[in-house]
Order: structure tokens, then sequence, then C-alpha cells
């Protein structure tokens, strides 16, 4: 049909691509026109903003930016149609990897999906895929706290004031940006309504952003965490 194929590195030797021959199209050897992938991204990731859940809080990390104007983010109720939350500007052209934050003070009520629109300086984009966040309620207003926040060396996630909470099956998880559970602990009950767990950040864990997730009964309270070490 009519359209066009972009292509990068080298056609060589016999064969077919899409069912032509490579010498009647492009002649052995020939290096094809491509372009070079504008971002490549690593991770994206949406997580309830602080204990008291006011909002979203998004990251996202590239390993590589080539023309790279800035970053959109963008969200859906219905996962089809999408509207603007805010831009972030680009790193242009750059191999380093790049970490950057974003924030979405509107809390969501049901499922909210997000995904990050990427535009060069030649105003053409690509989207990332859809990430879905699903809100969780606490039960009585429960507070994940991390002492200090950025977490150097060592650091006190606890949860508190949480008089009605089931510290038996208490557990405190910690995500990486991809959202893979890194670290998992039970957390010791220091007082009543109030748990804790010490946090070796040297352990393991590289600098980065990280999100910590805390269950006490019906109760799961969410937190940004920067670990530097």
């Amino acid at each position: 049909g009519d359209g066009g194929i972009t292509v990068a590195g080298e056609f060589r030797g016999a064969g077919t691509t899409f069912g032509v021959s490579p010498t009647s199209s492009i002649p052995d050897g020939t290096r094809a026109s491509g372009a070079e992938l504008p971002v490549e991204l690593t991770a994206f990731h949406a997580a309830f903003s602080g204990s008291a859940m006011k909002g979203v809080d998004l990251m996202w990390t590239t390993a590589s930016e080539f023309n790279n104007d800035y970053f959109e983010i963008e969200k859906s109720y219905d996962g089809a149609d999408f509207e603007y939350v805010t831009r972030t500007k680009g790193a242009g052209t750059t191999n380093s990897t790049q970490e950057y934050t974003a924030y979405d003070p509107e809390m969501p009520t049901t499922t909210v999906y997000y995904r990050l629109k990427q535009t060069d300086y030649d105003g053409k984009y690509s989207l990332s895929s859809i990430f879905a966040l699903n809100p969780q309620k606490t039960g009585s207003g429960c507070d994940l706290t991390v002492k200090p926040n950025p977490c150097i060396g060592r650091c006190i996630v606890s949860i508190e004031n949480c008089p009605d909470a089931n510290f038996e099956n208490a557990v405190i998880n910690v995500y990486d940006a991809l959202g893979n559970v890194v670290y998992s602990s039970m957390p010791e009950v220091i007082e009543e309504g109030s748990a804790a767990f010490a946090l070796d950040a040297t352990n393991g864990f590289k600098p980065s952003v990280y999100f910590i997730r805390g269950s006490a009964g019906n109760n799961v309270m969410n937190k940004k965490i920067v670990i530097k070490n």
C-alpha cells in the first residue's frame, strides 16, 4: 500500500524485505536513510503523593535523548481520551541518564491512566505506554513517614496514627521506578497505633527515586523517597 518505511542500519546479502528483493529496492550493502530514536525511555511511574494522597507524583527516566524539546504528561479516565496535565523541558541531545518528576494536583476518585508525550524540536512527537493508577483510600487517616528524606545511609520508615489498624499483618514494600518490589519488611510495633522499620540505603539500593507503600489492616499509605548513598 501507500506510505513509507524508515529504517536504520544496513541491508546485506540475499533476502527480501517485506517480500521485496533488496537488489530491486535498496542496493546490497547500502545504508538506508534512518533517524535516531528521539528518546530512550527506561522508566515511567505514577504514585499517590504522600500519606495524605493529595495528588499524584509522576517520575520517568531516560537513558539517552536526541533533539528532545519537552515532555507532556497526559491523563485519561477511560484509557482512550487523554487531556494535558503539565509540561517538563527535555534535555535536548544527551547520552547521559536523565531523571524527571512531575505532579498532578488532582486526586482521582477512580482509575486514572497516564501517558508521556515526548516532542522533538521539529514538532514530531511520540507516546509512551499507558500507566494505570487505582486510588486506594486509607481507613483512618494513617501517616507514612520517612526520616530523613532524602535517605542517606539509613532512614526510619514509620506508620503512625493508626489506632484501629492490625499491625500483625502490616507490610512495607519499596518499589523502583518500574514498579518492581525491591525490598519488603514486616515493621516492628513500637507503640499502640505506630510501627516502624529501619531502611539501610547502602544495602543494594542505587541512588534514585523510589516509592514506599505501607499497609496495616485496611489502611494503605504511599510515599515517594529519594535514596542517596
